[in-house]
């Protein structure tokens, strides 16, 4: 009984002495760690006599990594947090895009008229690209496609105006708020314009060959992230600024009509056979145009069919009059067999 109790007490003791030492070893880990990770500019320690430590500072600073701004600063350009966008900055941001497909019988016209209202409101042609025409002799419908941007004011105009220059067959328009984006990014290049400039402050003052590389590093990694921002911001501001328009032309004979949704059975009735007349009609047309298109080949497959009748023709005219001399030959061959008999044979002298 007393070996049992002597054996449970040395085994607590040995295992408040694992605790003990595992606890001082986390106290020296944490303030290893506290000592080596600073991110501030602090004030240096002071000797017994009360100046500062050299550590390459004047008035006993030194730099280990991060900013703090001052209250100055962040009057200037507001709060080191950049979650949220200053209050000062209002308005919507609109990014406005749209589609078009539409047609026309006069292309050249068309594309004229095109360039001149685009000029008119003020934009421009991004993009250009056209395709079909005249290759070599033969000539097919011609393609255009543009990229048009147009200033933000002037959006709605262009898109109300351009159904007088072709004939809008589809549309499709669309609009982003992007708002919460740009003053995000605004807030961003705000906290690292002020972090840059203390960083170049920080490096005018510092005297250690290793604070200034350490200053360098970062200020080049803030350089990197505010010309990011920026680049983001600007393509921003030219998507909000400019609208951009995606517009497809096609050349055509014919004009497609864009019906309206029917309300009630008749109309709906009514459409469907006046669709399938015209269809009819376009299908016989279209054949009509295709015989024209094959008429040199019918012509030729026509010639071709003759010349062959023809040589078909002399053909068996010559088989029959080789069939007939071959007749002849074996009649007269018989004639002669018949002949070259003995005379009791004959019938000829027996009568």
């Amino acid at each position: 009984m007393k070996t049992r109790k002597i054996t449970a007490l040395i085994l607590i003791a040995a295992f408040a002495v694992m605790m003990f030492a595992g606890c001082a070893a986390s106290a020296d880990y944490q303030n290893a760690t506290s000592s080596s990770a600073a991110y501030a500019v602090k004030e240096a320690p002071r000797a017994a006599g009360g100046a500062a430590m050299d550590n390459g500072f004047a008035d006993g600073m030194y730099y280990d990594g991060d900013i703090v701004m001052t209250e100055a600063e962040t009057a200037e350009y507001g709060p080191a947090s950049s979650s949220s966008p200053s209050p000062l900055l209002t308005g919507k941001k609109i990014i406005k895009n749209a589609y078009m497909y539409m047609q026309t019988t006069e292309f050249d016209n068309t594309v004229s008229a095109l360039n001149s209202l685009v000029s008119e409101l003020g934009g421009y042609i991004e993009n250009s690209d056209i395709s079909g025409g005249y290759i070599g002799e033969s000539r097919s419908s011609r393609e255009l496609s543009y990229t048009v941007r147009v200033p933000a004011d002037k959006y709605s105009a262009f898109i109300g105006r351009v159904g007088d220059v072709a004939h809008i067959v589809n549309i499709n328009e669309s609009i982003s708020d992007v708002s919460e984006e740009y003053f995000d990014i605004e807030g961003r290049l705000s906290t690292l314009r002020a972090k840059q400039k203390r960083l170049q402050e920080l490096l005018e003052k510092a005297e250690r060959i290793e604070d200034m590389i350490t200053i360098e590093n970062a200020l080049s990694d803030v350089t990197y992230e505010i010309e990011s921002y920026a680049s983001r911001l600007k393509r921003l501001d030219s998507q909000i600024d400019y609208s951009q328009i995606y517009i497809n032309l096609s050349e055509v004979y014919k004009l497609t009509e864009v019906e309206k949704t029917p309300e009630t059975f008749g109309e709906r009735i009514s459409g469907a056979l006046s669709r399938g007349i015209r269809r009819f009609g376009d299908n016989l047309e279209d054949l009509a145009v295709d015989l024209v298109y094959a008429l040199p080949w019918l012509i030729v497959l026509a010639v071709i069919i003759i010349i062959a009748v023809i040589i078909a023709s002399i053909v068996r005219r010559s088989n029959k009059k080789k069939r007939q001399r071959a007749q002849e030959q074996y009649m007269q061959q018989m004639q002669q067999a018949q002949q070259a008999r003995p005379d009791g044979n004959n019938p000829q002298q027996n009568g």
